[in-house]
């Protein structure tokens, strides 16, 4: 038997519009990404929120599952940095942006719930060792006919090692040069 909390309406809107990003309102509310994205789409759906009200890591993705999802803000790239799966080196994308908990990837071809081994050959660029995980493909799309497809993975697998030259990497992508 399931138990089901009650969030009052009024009280997340509230939240939300006063700038609470996803993460701080699934801590608030003890909930899931999909329980809030259930909330959400709920929120929207009775009329408490416009879906114009959503964005930043609160937002409906029509064009991929039509489902709710939260979105992590991630880092965006300013150049291509490779990835390519292990099972299939030949098979090479383009890391799009990325965090410590998730990669969006352009160029390689996935189903929503599948799997993945991936290699970022980072050690190309930066003083890193390459990055090896397993990822869980969250959301594709293609934004135009014949465009790349876009891939949104959540990281499900890394080894201690991996991990820290992953934190190596996001260090070295988000250096900022103070002025």
């Amino acid at each position: 038997m399931s138990h089901k909390r009650k969030i009052r309406a009024h009280e997340i809107v509230a939240d939300i519009r006063g700038g609470l990003n996803g993460a701080d309102i699934m801590q608030k509310y003890r909930l899931t990404p999909k329980g809030l994205g259930n909330c959400l789409k709920k929120l929207v759906e009775a009329g408490f929120l416009e879906a114009s009200e959503l964005s930043g890591d609160l937002s409906f993705d029509e064009t991929t599952t039509g489902r709710w999802t939260n979105r992590v803000p991630r880092d965006k790239l300013e150049f291509p940095l490779p990835i390519f799966e292990t099972e299939n080196p030949e098979v090479r994308g383009k890391v799009r942006d990325i965090t410590k908990n998730g990669v969006g990837v352009e160029g390689i071809a996935s189903r929503e719930n599948e799997i993945k081994a991936f290699v970022i050959p980072a050690d190309e660029f930066f003083l890193v060792d390459p990055v090896v995980f397993k990822a869980e493909c969250r959301w594709v799309r293609q934004d135009e006919p014949g465009g790349p497809l876009l891939s949104g993975f959540e990281i499900v697998s890394v080894s201690e090692g991996s991990f820290q030259e992953l934190r190596k990497l996001l260090d070295a992508l988000t250096l900022r040069v103070a002025s």
